[in-house]
């Protein structure tokens, strides 16, 4: 059996991208404060520091279950990309999978997530990862199934609820919109958050989960930039509803098997994390940038890191 991995990126650089991304955002400046938060439209969110050079290498020495590569971009092609290199990676638009285009051009990760099962020639189960995700140890399916059950990690901290609070982030207003449909819909119970791990996702199920919630995932498509009133997708409904429809299991992960990588300010700290890493070595890393500020060190300490583990 193979499976075929999806990625998403976007290169903050590109001068289109961001004159696309001022003229959006000048759209809804007057929501900020009422849907939209600073913090969910920060220019910093879509930091490119070519991790995804480094997750296609890494996929491509230690997932050899995987048949073909999705990247799905606003039309962007990473400069460094060679197909010589990578043979399995197929370049996907946004165009090609938001079914609504008044829905496009978009910033929210959430709304694009919500359509990448409806990528043309996509297995029927396939992975989702994020660009900062690094595979440091070889893999297998089953790494990803259990008695022919997709296996979905969880994290061990709760996922938040309650009542919607302008001030915090989009990602906890987004976790309790979503925890209210999955309560409304199937059991009221308190629910942990997913590992910031490879997703397995299988098509059909979205698709259902799409046409029972169709209000609400048109709502989070429609929307620019993450906001107070959208769900997560691929992060928190997708897989919640495989569970509970039976096609799922749940696992608790180990800080063995993923971990995290916080990208800081300070390049000392950021050192010793690397030492960390290249000593443990887990199964799945994944680059978080904490940063505050443009450094060219932090990014060269970064390319000298990634490129030890993962030589061109």
């Amino acid at each position: 059996m193979q499976l075929d991995l999806v990625f998403t990126w976007v290169n903050d650089a590109d001068p289109k991208w961001k004159e696309s991304f001022l003229h959006e955002r000048a759209q809804v400046e007057t929501q900020i404060g009422k849907l939209y938060n600073e913090e969910g439209i920060l220019p910093r969110r879509y930091k490119n520091r070519n991790e995804l050079l480094y997750a296609f290498r890494s996929v491509e020495k230690n997932m050899p279950f995987v048949r073909k590569i999705y990247l799905v971009t606003n039309g962007q092609v990473p400069n460094w990309y060679q197909n010589n290199e990578f043979p399995k990676v197929v370049c996907v638009s946004h165009e090609e999978i938001f079914p609504n285009q008044d829905h496009i051009p978009t910033f929210n990760s959430n709304a694009i997530e919500a359509h990448i099962h409806r990528i043309k020639g996509l297995s029927e189960i396939f992975l989702y990862m994020n660009d900062d995700c690094i595979v440091c140890q070889k893999t297998s399916l089953e790494d990803f199934f259990h008695h022919g059950k997709m296996k979905i990690y969880l994290d061990r901290d709760l996922s938040p609820t309650g009542l919607i609070d302008i001030q915090e982030s989009s990602w906890l207003s987004a976790w309790k919109n979503t925890n209210r449909l999955l309560d409304e819909k199937f059991m009221s119970e308190r629910r942990n958050t997913l590992a910031h791990a490879p997703l397995i996702l299988n098509k059909s199920l979205c698709d259902m989960a799409w046409r029972e919630f169709e209000k609400e995932l048109t709502l989070t498509s429609s929307r620019k930039f993450r906001s107070i009133d959208t769900c997560l997708t691929t992060a928190g409904l997708f897989p919640y509803y495989s569970i509970y429809k039976g096609a799922a299991i749940s696992e608790e992960h180990s800080r063995k098997y993923f971990a995290p990588l916080r990208l800081g300010d300070d390049t000392a700290v950021n050192q010793m994390l690397y030492a960390f890493v290249k000593k443990t070595l887990p199964t799945f890393l994944c680059i978080t940038d904490m940063t505050t500020k443009d450094d060219i060190e932090i990014d060269k300490d970064l390319k000298l890191f990634l490129e030890g583990l993962f030589p061109s």
